[in-house]
């Protein structure tokens, strides 16, 4: 009854699977569900913008501007959301959110990334430190999807 409580556990990371990659500290871990704000409105990211969906995600830039119409044709066809986190106070537009508790970008920064994809059940698919890689990261999307079968 000290007051003093001991650390939470780490949270685990998942294995080999459909992640870009091996899991290390941002991929395979469970992406981040905070709150945004939205042209009709402000709540959490998945009630807003669907849930069970792949998700692009960036800072510093909107995703399709990175994207020629091959890689987003590839999104596309997995009814992906692609779309821009803003700063707190900043105004909500088509293509892009405001990060309304600053959450992401946080998240973002202290990963060393400007983009996240996020898998429908919410585990980082990958991520990448500039813009500019967002072809590759889709492309290794797109192989990795391509080689897993479904029952």
């Amino acid at each position: 009854l000290s007051g003093e409580h001991p650390a939470p556990p780490e949270l685990p990371t998942l294995g080999p699977g459909v992640l870009d990659g091996d899991p290390d500290e941002l991929v395979g871990s469970l992406g981040l569900q905070a709150r945004v704000a939205v042209p009709g409105g402000t709540g959490r990211f998945d009630d807003l913008l669907g849930p069970r969906r792949w998700a692009l995600i960036t800072r510093g830039g909107a995703p399709d501007e990175h994207l020629d119409r091959a890689h987003a044709r590839i999104l596309k066809g997995l009814d992906a959301i692609l779309v821009e986190v803003v700063p707190p106070g900043g105004a909500p537009r088509d293509g892009a959110i405001v990060d309304v508790d600053g959450r992401y970008g946080a998240w973002m920064q202290q990963n060393g990334v400007r983009a996240v994809l996020t898998r429908p059940d919410f585990v980082v698919f990958g991520a990448a430190t500039q813009l500019a890689d967002l072809p590759g990261l889709t492309e290794s999307l797109d192989r990795r999807l391509r080689g897993v079968a479904v029952a």
